[in-house]
This record gives C-alpha cells, sequence and structure tokens, in this order.
C-alpha cells in the first residue's frame, strides 16, 4: 500500500471537492480522500486510501485543488 501513496504524490492530480475539508480522486481504481487538517497544529494534509493514512507537511506541486469560494467570487467580479 505504501507505494501507491507516493505514486499519488508524484502524479498530476485533480481533486474535486467533497463536504467538509475533504476532496476526492480516483487513483488507479481506488478512491482517494485527501483531508486538510487544523494547520499549523497539525500537519497540512492527510491522504487517506482504504482507512490507511498518511501525513504531509506540503500540498505537492503536481495537484489541483478547487479554488475557494472567495477566490471564485473574486475571478467572477474582475471579469465582469
Amino acid at each position: 500500500m505504501k507505494q501507491i501513496f507516493q505514486e499519488i504524490v508524484n502524479a498530476k492530480i485533480q481533486w474535486e471537492e467533497t463536504s467538509g475539508p475533504f476532496f476526492q480522486t480516483r487513483f488507479k481504481d481506488k478512491i482517494v480522500t485527501l483531508r486538510m487538517n487544523d494547520f499549523p497544529d497539525e500537519v497540512l494534509w492527510t491522504l487517506i486510501i482504504d482507512s490507511e493514512e498518511l501525513d504531509l507537511e506540503e500540498t505537492p506541486t503536481l495537484w489541483t485543488l478547487p479554488p475557494e469560494p472567495e477566490e471564485v467570487s473574486a475571478d467572477v467580479m474582475r471579469s465582469a
């Protein structure tokens, strides 16, 4: 299972927003969940696959997360 965590960290991933501080994607026929933690008191992210977890201190450079709602509304205002 550890190898799949390394593959995800090094892969180009487009995360989809779910409820709360969670994001999901599909990778090699597995549903992968990304949890945003209470940073800086905790690590920034936790990757979850089949109930196994890996903590991450930084966001991998190849990952794309959905924009924050205020970022979306600011982009809409700029284009208006």
